[in-house]
C-alpha cells in the first residue's frame, strides 16, 4: 500500500501568507538583530513607539510612548478618523562604530498612522507631552442632527 500523503486545499493557503509576511516582518525588525549591528530590512532607522488608544465618555485618548524625542521634534496631523504622528530622535554624540560593545537603542523618523474607532471634532485635538509620554486628546463626534418636524399653525 502506498503512503498517503495529507494536502492542504489550496484555497487556504492564499489566506495564510499576509500572516506570515508579518511574522517574518516583526522578527526581522526586532531590536535584538539592531544590537547585532545587522541592518533591519528597508525599515532600517525607523522605530515605532508603544501606543495605547482608549475611550471616555465624552473623548479619545491616546497615550504614546517617546522617550528621547524633542518636544520640537514631534508633529501630529489629524483628518477624519485618522492621527498621524511623525517624530524623531537623535543622536546624542556620534561614537567610533569599533567603539561598541552593545546597541540596542534605535535612532531616526517615525511615522505611524492611527485608526481611530470613531471621527473627532478637529478642532478639539489637544496634545501634551511629558516625561516622554505623548497624550492626545480628542472630542467625539455626536451624531449627525437627523432633521426635525416642524408643526404647521
Amino acid at each position: 500500500m502506498a503512503d498517503m500523503i495529507r494536502r492542504t486545499p489550496r484555497s487556504v493557503v492564499p489566506r495564510i501568507f499576509p500572516e506570515v509576511d508579518e511574522l517574518f516582518r516583526e522578527f526581522w525588525n526586532h531590536p535584538f538583530w539592531g544590537a547585532l549591528g545587522r541592518e533591519r530590512s528597508s525599515e532600517a532607522g525607523k522605530w515605532a513607539p508603544h501606543v495605547d488608544l482608549y475611550e471616555t465618555e465624552r473623548e479619545l485618548v491616546v497615550k504614546a510612548e517617546l522617550p528621547g524625542v524633542a518636544r520640537e521634534d514631534i508633529e501630529i496631523l489629524c483628518e477624519g478618523r485618522n492621527l498621524a504622528l511623525r517624530a524623531e530622535r537623535k543622536k546624542d554624540e556620534e561614537v567610533a562604530e569599533e567603539g561598541y560593545y552593545r546597541r540596542e537603542r534605535v535612532y531616526g523618523h517615525l511615522e505611524r498612522l492611527i485608526q481611530l474607532p470613531s471621527d473627532i471634532e478637529e478642532d478639539s485635538v489637544t496634545a501634551k507631552f511629558e516625561n516622554g509620554v505623548l497624550e492626545i486628546r480628542a472630542t467625539k463626534k455626536g451624531p449627525e442632527p437627523k432633521g426635525r418636524k416642524i408643526d404647521v399653525v
